[in-house]
């Protein structure tokens, strides 16, 4: 079996015939985005014992979450940083009182 580099752009099928692009590599993470235009991360330990073969771009996949003809190269307009969406507020935390059994938490 062959290491393959993670390459930008290229397009991977699994073992389980799953597809997906590498959309970026930054130090130890591995971005990619599936067929479907969900998008995951491996770190370099996974990519190593995950089995994947290059392949050509599938037909079916969203390659961009925008619509073709929205991308604007000079896009002046800029989202700040108080309308980023945090995940966190989509989730229902439920925070458990530990109670202390040694006189340490």
């Amino acid at each position: 079996m062959v290491l393959l580099t993670p390459t930008i752009g290229q397009w991977y099928t699994n073992r389980s015939g799953g597809a997906f692009e590498v959309v970026a590599v930054d130090g130890n993470a591995i971005d990619i985005q599936f067929v479907d235009g969900t998008v995951g991360e491996l770190d370099e330990d996974r990519w190593a014992i995950t089995t994947v073969e290059e392949i050509e771009t599938p037909n079916d996949c969203i390659i961009s979450l925008e619509e073709p003809g929205d991308v604007d190269i000079n896009q002046t307009e800029f989202v700040s940083q108080n309308e980023w969406v945090d995940t966190l507020d989509f989730m229902d935390i439920e925070f458990v009182e530990i109670e202390d059994q040694g006189g340490h938490i």
